[in-house]
């Protein structure tokens, strides 16, 4: 009896009682991918903005990484011709999904925004600037320490 409930002891230590559960699964939103051009003095510039869902997301540092890691990988390649560019990221849930987005586009202002945003990054004239990260709506990183106060 004891060594049955050792092999039982090992094989749910072996079967992954790593921390995370599941892999990342990030699915590319074309309908939210947004290129806007304008000039200014005669000088053309463009902005680009593209969106993920990210599904089996948690708050870990194995999930953190996996998005940067993907960010690394599947940002534009030709970031120099961008005046700004930004790939935001949502958590995909019972409102923010393929289906609803489909339906309706506003979902994201609607709902999405407030409870399903993670991750905003971005880049100024190809240069990297910020990766913003949000919880239920709130900016969380980097830290906003500014106070605004009536005169």
């Amino acid at each position: 009896m004891m060594n049955f409930r050792y092999c039982l002891l090992i094989c749910f230590l072996l079967s992954g009682c790593s921390g995370h559960a599941q892999k990342l699964i990030f699915t590319h939103v074309p309908l939210l991918t947004s290129i806007d051009t304008s000039s200014v003095s005669g000088k053309i510039s463009i902005s680009k903005q593209e969106c993920y869902l990210i599904e089996n997301f948690t708050e870990d540092s194995i999930s953190v990484k996996t998005v940067d890691d993907f960010v690394n990988t599947h940002k534009d390649s030709v970031l120099k011709k961008y005046a700004n560019y930004y790939i935001t990221f949502y958590k995909k849930s019972s409102q923010t999904n393929i289906e609803n987005i489909r339906k309706n586009k506003r979902i994201i202002d609607r709902y999405s925004f407030d409870n399903d945003l993670i991750y905003n990054y971005f880049w100024a004239q190809g240069k990297f600037i910020c990766r913003f990260r949000y919880k239920n709506g709130e900016l969380i990183d980097p830290k906003n320490n500014i106070t605004v106060k009536d005169p």
